[in-house]
């Protein structure tokens, strides 16, 4: 289990990584790249489709790690 804090530690987020989520991921980022054509950073924000599609796979990315969050006291 991997954790980390957020609002100046104030929420504790836990998630889990496995080979199955990790493939998950990968292939994400492959389907993103052959869509749009784009293979690195500089194009993602030099071409219109990369940058307006980049928001829908970030959003599939997050729920593959299925974050888990907890208020601290």
């Amino acid at each position: 289990m991997e954790e980390f804090l957020l609002y100046n530690g104030d929420l504790k987020i836990t998630y889990e990584i496995t080979d199955e989520k990790k493939n998950k991921i990968i292939n994400k980022i492959i389907e993103y790249v052959k869509k749009n054509d784009c293979t690195d950073g500089e194009h993602l924000f030099q071409d219109d489709n990369c940058l307006l599609d980049a928001p829908e796979l970030v959003s599939d990315l997050l729920d593959v790690f299925e974050f888990n969050s907890e208020w601290i006291d």
